[in-house]
């Protein structure tokens, strides 16, 4: 349940990123969301929700 947790929190900060054109946060965030992803075994990108 955690990981769920932070999978929301992660794209809802990137998304904030993205749209507040701060790259450098949004490519913090996007790091740990891949590393979640590898922890996890799941492919690069398989986490990531652009809708949230």
């Amino acid at each position: 349940m955690r990981d769920i947790g932070l999978i929301i929190a992660y794209n809802k900060r990137i998304n904030a990123a993205v749209d507040d054109r701060r790259i450098r946060d949004a490519a913090k965030w996007m790091c740990r969301l891949h590393k979640l992803e590898h922890k996890n075994k799941v492919p690069a990108g398989s986490f990531r929700l652009r809708s949230i």
